[in-house]
């Protein structure tokens, strides 16, 4: 059973890295992007080692943002780190997602965690 456990765990480890590449090519196209976002790079060593996969380098600061597969593994990760949420930008990416659509999820869940950024210091 700890055999088939560590199998479907390397498994969902490059199905991880394979997402996470798609995101970064996404990115990585020369596509204009908004003006409060300066670059989007991936996290370092011991940054992905705390769960966050990439940076969001922004007008308000950075935002970390986490690609995961889909929403139940957004829900796994929330629950599990029970860290605030603010600065943290969640992107699910399928499959079958195109570099558009991929770019635009990215796009949205970033202005979303900046929203929330500038609410809590208009406060």
């Amino acid at each position: 059973m700890s055999r088939v456990r560590s199998l479907i765990g390397k498994i969902g480890q490059e199905r991880g890295r394979i997402n996470e590449n798609k995101f970064f090519s996404a990115f990585s196209q020369g596509v204009p992007l908004p003006e409060w976002l300066y670059r989007i790079e991936r996290a370092s060593r011991e940054e992905d080692y705390r769960g966050i996969d990439a940076i969001a380098h922004t007008d308000v600061g950075k935002i970390f943002v986490q690609i995961k597969s889909s929403y139940r593994a957004i829900r796994y990760f929330q629950i599990r780190r029970q860290r605030e949420r603010l600065a943290v930008a969640f992107v699910v990416v399928n499959a079958y997602d195109s570099p558009e659509e991929i770019r635009q999820k990215g796009l949205n869940a970033t202005s979303e965690a900046r929203e929330r950024i500038l609410q809590k210091r208009a406060r």
